[in-house]
Order: structure tokens, then sequence, then C-alpha cells
């Protein structure tokens, strides 16, 4: 059995692996906040919420890399976004809109890691639709950044893994 310090750690490192691999993902290391920040377009294609083949085989790679960490006692939050254009074409899926859009993307993504072997106990899901957004919504690209869903680790404490362990890990890296 791994001690949390270790689990935690080798996290970090899988962490930084993962997003090190893939265009679109982007490690989160900020202090209250560690994990991955996966653009949209590696999981779903425009106004779906079904998951496809290289996002499913991305999140299956992630769920193994989160493993030890769960397993330790961490747990995931997987936080949807979108931009804030409206939903028209899609009104009688949505009738929530981008909120609803965002919550049921966060929750497709839940389940495809617990699909891959993460305890559900361990994972809590939410949606925030346009309200945080990272770039502004009047281009296409500030529009593509804003869709994305979030994977944040915390640890049994519920604090986000310790600052010293990421910029480590980020030094450990060049």
């Amino acid at each position: 059995d791994l001690s949390l310090e270790d689990a935690l750690r080798a996290t970090q490192l899988a962490l930084d692996k993962v997003a090190a691999q893939d265009d679109g993902i982007e490690l989160l290391t900020e202090s209250d906040q560690t994990g991955l920040r996966i653009g949209n377009q590696l999981l779903f294609a425009s106004g779906q919420i079904e998951i496809g083949i290289h996002g499913q085989e991305l999140l299956g790679n992630l769920a193994e890399q989160l493993a030890p960490m769960v397993a330790a006692g961490g747990s995931l939050q997987i936080i949807g976004h979108t931009d804030s254009q409206q939903l028209a074409a899609q009104q009688h899926r949505f009738p929530l809109g981008n909120f609803q859009l965002s919550c049921r993307r966060a929750l497709e993504v839940a389940n495809c890691l617990i699909q891959a072997g993460i305890e559900p106990a361990q994972v809590a899901v939410g949606g925030v639709g346009e309200w945080q957004p990272l770039a502004s919504n009047d281009t296409e690209e500030g529009r593509a950044r804003n869709r994305r869903v979030e994977i944040l680790v915390k640890m049994p404490d519920n604090e986000a893994l310790p600052e010293e362990s990421a910029s480590k890990a980020s030094t450990d890296h060049q």
C-alpha cells in the first residue's frame, strides 16, 4: 500500500504526464486546485454529451493514473463548463441550456472514470455552464477555451494537493 504522500506524488507526476501527451489538456497546479482541464474537443462533438472513442481512451488512461490517489483516500470533483452560445437547436434535449449541458457532460466523464475502475463514492460532479469563462466568448478561440471539463483532485481532508508537491513535480520535469 502506498502512503498518502507517495500516492499524491505519483498522482501529480501522472497528471503531468497525461497533460504533456495531448494538446487540449492542461495541468492545474493553482494553490487551491490540482487536476486537469480537458478541452471538450477531446471528449465531445459539438452540442453532444456522448464521449467519443478518443475521449474514452483518454479517460481510461487517466483513471489508471488516478487510481493510487483514490485508493489512498483521495477524491475527484468533475466540473463541466460551456461557452455562452445558446443551444437553440437542442432546446428539447437541454431545456435548462448550457447549465444542463455542462452538468450532463461532467456526469458522462464521471461515468467513464467509474466504468474504468474509479470508486463512485470518491467522485463528485457539477456543472457551471457559461458562468466561469477562462476567455472572452467574443471569439471562436475564446469560446473553444471555455468549453471544457475540469477534473480536480482532492486530498482526504478536502484540501488540494500540497503546493510543494505540484511545484516539485514541475521542477523535476524540467
